[in-house]
Order: C-alpha cells, then structure tokens, then sequence
C-alpha cells in the first residue's frame, strides 16, 4: 500500500506526444472510410430520389432493373416494400449531377414506356391536380363555366382534389370505375374521364 501511494507518473510531461498520436488515428480513420474504403452512402445523406411505386400487377425486380438500366439509372437500389399484397416496391437513387431536381422524372419516363399508359391521353395514375383541373374546366361537363372562369375553376379544381385524395388512398386505379362515389363527380364528369384519359399500370405513391 504504501509503495501505491508513493507512485507519481508525470502524465503531463508527454501530453504533445500523446495528442499527436491521437490526432494522426483520427485522421488515419477518416482517410479509411472516405478514401480507402469508399464510404456508400445512402441518399439521406448523399442527396438523390426515393420512390415508392406501385403496380398493377405483382412487380418483378429484375424486370424493372433491366428497364431502370436501359434508361441510364443502372446505379438504382429497388427492392419490394411493404405489403406484398400492395404490389409496391421502393427504388432509391443517387444524385445526378445534372439533374438538380431529381431522377424522378427520368424513372418514372423509364417506367411508363414499360409499365405505363398506351396512347397520348394523360394517365388518370400519374397527372396531378393541375392537369386534371383543365382537362375537366376544358371539357366542362358540369356546365360551369356559363358561371365565370374563377367558379368553374374552382369547382373542377375541388374535384381534382378529391380523385387525387381517392388515388392516394387507393394507391393505384385499374378503372374509371373505381371514381365512383368520389364527392361532387358526376356521371358525365367521369365519362369524360373515360374517354379522355388513359390509366397505366403503374403510380408513384410517395416521393421524397
């Protein structure tokens, strides 16, 4: 006991040599994970899209690799996601340098020329409040722009908000059908649907 208490070590005296040698460890690691090892980061923290999309049909991830590849996304991360009765599958990809929004449209302009709608009508599964707002102000089959443009605006914009609220909760439409009972949709509003828009076999149900 007493030869403990006599015991004095002079830390202090090799405190330079002591933070050389940790700060070089540091530095060493550092050069390990971002160099040497080539650190794969994810996109939360390297930038880039995640989608989650869904299909009609059961999705085969090979399928949509091959057509994510031909399209210049050969870099994606797809594997199924959620339920597998939903048919969904999330597809990750990095930042594209020239593409400062984001690959979206290129994945989803990839998937709709395999998975997509046929003919140039907009697909009732992709086009967004907007669009469906003056398909349906131009086709006026409520009879509301007798009314004034800002009215009738308005009344199609609020149905557009409901189909998408509707799409939303469905995640896909496989027909106008599935419209029915959608608040304030008529019978003639949802015949022009079906002859002025088409539905792909795909939707885009979250993005970020």
């Amino acid at each position: 006991m007493k030869s403990i208490n006599k015991l004095n070590i002079d830390f202090m005296r090799h405190r330079h040599i002591a933070v050389a040698i940790s700060v070089a460890l540091v530095l060493f690691s550092l050069l390990e994970i971002f160099v040497l090892a080539k650190l794969n980061l994810g996109i939360d923290f390297a930038g880039g899209t995640q989608l989650i999309v869904r299909f009609l049909e059961p999705p085969e991830v090979d399928d949509v690799r091959s057509v994510l590849q031909t399209a210049g996304v050969g870099d994606a991360q797809i594997q199924r996601y959620g339920d597998v009765t939903r048919n969904e599958i999330l597809i990750k990809t990095p930042l594209h340098p020239e593409l400062q929004e984001g690959s979206r449209g290129l994945v989803v302009s990839a998937l709709e020329g395999r998975f997509g709608k046929t003919g140039d009508q907009p697909d009732l599964n992709q086009i967004g409040a907007t669009t469906l707002t003056d398909l349906l102000y131009a086709a006026d089959p409520d009879r509301q722009v007798a009314s004034g443009e800002s009215a009738a605006r308005d009344h199609y914009r609020a149905i557009a908000d409901r189909i998408m609220a509707r799409r939303i909760e469905a995640g896909l439409f496989s027909k106008v059908e599935d419209l029915a009972g959608v608040e304030g949709l008529s019978a003639e509003a949802q015949s022009v649907l079906r002859e002025r828009t088409s539905l792909g076999t795909f939707s885009v149900v979250a993005a970020a």
